[in-house]
């Protein structure tokens, strides 16, 4: 049985857009500032504003795509361009953190002077953005892929800003240029962290691995201590998008009536979506389990792998 009723999560499409529109603000105002203070900490922010930028964006057509209606080809429509797009996010930050790592070693050593002068309003005012940026997708960051990499990006950008603001009071007290670089190289690990977090969450859900809260042996378990199922086998369960989780797997009834069989799997059913959060199912019922002669092939496939 297959519970055809997918929700897809709401869409915060005008809040993506207004915190577009303040991350491209403040990216360009970072930028031109870094450059004219001669600050790679601020340059470092900025270019991980720009990605932010570019992560907005891509959330944006995501969505859009997202609200495509199923076809005969695609039979979940294009749900899962958000995982695709959380997945390029990832990779841009991890390529934005690899460019301020290597910067940062070319400047070791070096006596280049930076205007903190410069830097430090600039920094307030891309902490302040940022944050409001981050208040402003907070709400859905929790049911979305897609829009928690954007969230995460734009608080690692202000823990940046954070950062870069106390290195430039540090350059004014002490005239120690150094501290420039030494943020640049947090600038990177607190960049590295969020693009570890979102290419694996990401990639976890393309090769349809087990979504992290379910316990796939203690769903079966469950399953399996209603009375009138007899075995649960062939088992598997996978997210589709975020938020929407599926399960597929044969349950072995004994020979029943069809009516009593359309009751046990609506038992099922409500179990799996009250404890597991799963509303899309689809189950095959068998009398026996499956004997050598008729195994179940992903099982048959996964033996032969092991051999």
């Amino acid at each position: 049985m297959t519970d055809d009723r997918i929700s897809k999560p709401e869409r915060p499409g005008s809040r993506l857009v207004i915190a577009l529109v303040i991350t491209a603000s403040i990216a360009v105002g970072e930028l031109v500032g870094g450059f004219v203070s001669n600050s790679l900490a601020l340059i470092g922010d900025a270019g991980h504003m720009f990605t932010d930028v570019g992560a907005l964006s891509i959330s944006l057509i995501a969505f859009r795509l997202a609200r495509s209606p199923a076809t005969n080809e695609r039979t979940f429509g294009l749900l899962r361009a958000e995982i695709i797009a959380a997945l390029a996010n990832g990779a841009i930050l991890f390529f934005v953190a690899v460019f301020v790592i290597f910067e940062g070693i070319g400047r070791l050593g070096s006596e280049i002077d930076v205007d903190a002068g410069i830097v430090l309003p600039v920094a307030v005012i891309g902490l302040a953005a940022n944050l409001v940026g981050a208040a402003i997708l907070r709400e859905h960051a929790g049911h979305s892929l897609n829009v928690k990499g954007a969230f995460y990006h734009m608080l690692s950008d202000a823990a940046s800003s954070v950062a870069v603001i106390a290195s430039s009071v540090f350059i004014l007290a002490t005239g120690e240029n150094v501290a420039d670089t030494i943020v640049s190289f947090i600038v990177a690990a607190l960049i590295f962290r969020g693009s570890f977090a979102l290419l694996s969450e990401s990639f976890n859900i393309l090769v349809e691995a087990v979504p992290p809260h379910i316990d796939l042996v203690e769903v079966r378990r469950s399953i399996e201590e209603l009375v009138e199922v007899d075995n649960v086998h062939d088992l598997h369960v996978w997210t589709i998008t975020s938020g929407v989780f599926a399960l597929s797997g044969h349950m072995v009834v004994g020979d029943k009536p069809v009516r009593d069989c359309a009751a046990i799997i609506e038992s099922a059913n409500r179990l799996l979506r009250e404890r597991y959060g799963i509303a899309h199912t689809t189950w095959q019922l068998e009398c026996d389990s499956c004997g050598d002669e008729n195994v179940c092939v992903l099982d048959r496939l996964k033996t032969n792998n092991e051999n």
